[in-house]
C-alpha cells in the first residue's frame, strides 16, 4: 500500500498495488475500483476475493492497481465539495475522482511506481463503480482496452437517479445527489450516465458485463461459507442483497437494450453480457465474475490470442472456488 498525491484533490489518496511476477517491464495494469464504501471497510478486493492469488500468481503477468479510498463519492468529479473523504480532520474536501484516476493516477502508477512499458489497461467496477466504469470508457476514448462491470446500474439520472440516492444514503454520508452532479435531469448528470452515452462504446473493444437475478443461489445458502449460519450474514446477502441484485438486473437488462440499439454488440464489440441464472449483491458472486472475466479482460490487454489460455486459468481458478466451499 502506499500514498498517490492527487493535485486535482489537493490530498494523498491510498492505493494497494499487486506487482507483475512475470514480464514486469512489459506488464499490463489492471485497475479495480472497489464498491460503494470505496474499500475503507472490509468491503473491498483484497479481503473479499482472491484477487492477489489469482491476479499474482495464477495471471501473473499483469499489474493491479486498487484505490482503497472514495467511499460513496461514485468515483466522479463532483460539482461541489462535500463531506466524503475530507482531510481526516472532519472537514470536506473537493471530490474530482475521475480526474484521479484517468488523468493523474496511470501515470504515477505505470511509468512511476510499477515501471512498465506497457500502455495497455483495463479497468473494472463493482456495484457503485459497476457504472463508473462504462462512463470512464465512454468518457476517455482508447485509455482503455477492456472493461468490466459487475452487478451496476449504468442509468444514473432521470428515473436512474433513485437509486444513485440510496447509495449517497448508505450509512448517514448527508451528501446529495445535487451535490455531485447538480439537476438529475440536467446537462452534467446525463453526462456521467452510462446508458444516455451507450452509443460512446462503439468503438470501445471488451466489454464484460453481468448481474443476478436477485433470487437466492448458491452462495446465499444457509450453510455457505458467506452466510456461515450466521443471521446477521442472512439478513444481509438476503434481506438487503435480494432486492439490490433485482434493481441492477433491472438495470442492466435495460442497459443491453439500449446497447443492441446504439449498435454496441456482441460481436461489434467483444461485449459479454453474463446474467447469472440467480445471485443476490454479495462479493461471492463477484469472485466468480472476476474468474469469468478473465477471458474479456485478456483479449483486450494481450490480444484475441491469449483467450484461450486465460479461459483455462479463469475455469481453473472457479473451479477451485467450487471445491472450496
Amino acid at each position: 500500500e502506499l500514498k498517490v498525491h492527487s493535485p486535482a484533490m489537493g490530498r494523498d489518496i491510498p492505493v494497494v498495488t499487486i506487482r507483475a511476477k512475470e514480464d514486469a517491464a512489459t506488464a499490463p495494469t489492471i485497475y479495480l475500483l472497489n464498491g460503494a464504501d470505496g474499500g475503507s471497510g472490509q468491503a473491498n478486493w483484497l479481503s473479499q476475493t482472491t484477487a492477489v492469488d489469482f491476479y499474482g500468481d495464477r495471471v501473473g503477468n499483469v499489474n493491479v492497481v486498487i484505490p482503497m479510498s472514495g467511499g460513496f463519492s461514485y468515483y466522479t468529479d463532483w460539482q461541489q465539495p462535500s463531506a466524503l473523504d475530507g482531510d481526516g480532520n472532519g472537514n470536506g474536501g473537493v471530490q474530482k475522482w475521475e480526474t484521479f484516476l484517468t488523468s493523474e493516477l496511470p501515470g504515477a502508477m505505470e511509468q512511476g511506481h510499477l515501471g512498465t512499458s506497457s500502455d495497455r489497461r483495463a479497468i473494472v467496477g463493482m456495484s457503485m463503480t459497476g457504472s463508473t466504469s462504462l462512463v470512464y470508457a465512454e468518457h476517455h476514448k482508447g485509455l482503455y482496452d477492456a472493461v468490466g462491470s459487475y452487478s451496476g446500474c449504468p442509468a444514473t439520472s432521470g428515473v436512474g437517479a433513485t437509486a444513485v440516492d440510496v447509495t449517497l444514503g448508505m450509512k448517514g454520508t448527508g451528501v446529495t445527489y445535487e451535490q455531485m452532479w447538480g439537476d438529475r435531469n440536467g446537462a452534467t448528470a446525463r453526462y456521467n450516465d452510462a446508458q444516455v452515452n451507450v452509443a460512446e462504446l462503439r468503438d470501445q473493444q471488451n466489454i464484460y458485463v453481468s448481474s443476478g437475478t436477485g433470487l437466492m443461489g448458491e452462495h446465499d445458502a444457509w450453510t455457505s461459507p458467506d452466510v456461515n449460519q450466521n443471521l446477521l450474514n442472512g439478513s444481509t446477502v438476503v434481506g438487503q442483497g435480494s432486492p439490490i441484485e433485482a434493481v441492477t438486473n433491472t438495470c442492466t437488462h435495460a442497459f443491453k437494450a439500449a446497447a443492441d440499439k446504439a449498435g454496441v454488440t456482441e460481436e461489434n464489440n467483444n461485449l459479454t453480457w453474463n446474467f447469472h441464472n440467480a445471485g443476490t449483491h454479495q462479493w461471492a458472486y463477484w469472485r466468480e465474475d472476476m474468474y469469468q472475466s478473465w477471458p474479456t479482460l485478456s483479449a483486450g490487454l494481450f490480444g484475441p490470442e491469449s483467450v484461450a489460455d486465460a479461459r483455462a486459468v479463469g475455469d481453473k481458478a472457479n473451479a477451485d472456488y467450487h471445491a472450496s466451499l
